[in-house]
């Protein structure tokens, strides 16, 4: 690129810039990451169109448990902690309970929070 002259990838150009990115969902709040990361990263767990980290299944089980699994009580919270943050993406959460149902399903049938649950009924 020259100075007074800009060059846009054809990507950008064609409006495919969003085949290459990913929005996950994380402990600090939505982020924006490259696809080929999100599709190699372990942490990440994908649920139909939604992508979340082990982190903020962790902070979304202990929400859930906290607030008696109602999403409408934890979906606040998550927009308040993502704003004192500092992440502009904060409004980029799903609105819409339904959403979130998904979500909520796949953490809490997780191997880890079975297992949690195996050894709390067996104790």
């Amino acid at each position: 690129m020259t100075s007074g002259d800009m060059t846009v990838h054809s990507e950008l150009r064609d409006g495919a810039i969003h085949a290459m990115c990913r929005l996950v969902l994380t402990a600090n709040g939505p982020e924006y990451r490259n696809r080929e990361w999100v599709d190699r990263d372990a942490l990440v767990r994908r649920v139909g169109y939604t992508y979340y980290t082990q982190d903020f299944a962790e902070l979304m089980y202990r929400e859930l448990l906290w607030h008696d699994s109602k999403v409408k009580s934890v979906l606040p919270r998550l927009h308040m902690r993502t704003a004192e943050l500092g992440n502009p993406l904060a409004g980029l959460f799903p609105s819409h309970c339904k959403n979130w149902w998904p979500l909520v399903e796949d953490v809490f049938s997780s191997p880890a929070v079975l297992k949690v649950q195996r050894t709390t009924h067996s104790a």
